[in-house]
């Protein structure tokens, strides 16, 4: 968890730092969100369509480029594998993010998202449970 805190806290310094000179054109943000998203353990477990939320902020330095940091969790999902049934739970997720974008009109625009997760899950199936906690690109 301490190393996860540090990456975010240098990757914010990173992008804050290198905009510092233009804070007046910078506009933060808060949200929140729901989705569809999939966990994998990268050895048998995964679970697709898990429904997870998560609460984000970020901030637009420009037209062009900004950043996001994402926390959230996904809910308990049953799985199968070959081995047999189980569940898998995702205890939370943490995104830090950069954001490349365009603006068509001051209502429009289009981005993408870019960067890292840290997440922490949980598996359990007839055979026992397992957590692990990885970090892995996100986009």
């Amino acid at each position: 968890m301490k190393h996860m805190i540090k990456i975010a806290g240098i990757a914010l310094a990173i992008v804050f730092s290198a905009t510092a000179a233009h804070a007046g054109d910078i506009k933060p943000y808060v949200g929140a969100g729901i989705g569809m998203f999939t966990a994998d353990f990268n050895n048998g477990f995964k679970a697709k369509n898990a429904v997870g939320f998560y609460i984000n902020g970020g901030a637009d330095f420009n037209d062009f480029i900004g950043a996001e940091l994402r926390v959230g969790t996904i809910g308990s999902k049953k799985i199968s594998n070959a081995e047999g049934g189980g569940k898998i739970k995702t205890d939370y997720f943490i995104s830090y993010l950069a954001k490349p974008q365009f603006h068509f009109t001051p209502e429009a625009s289009i981005y993408a998202l870019a960067g890292a997760t840290t997440v922490k899950m949980t598996g359990s199936s007839t055979f026992g449970s397992s957590s692990v906690t990885s970090t892995k690109l996100t986009y």
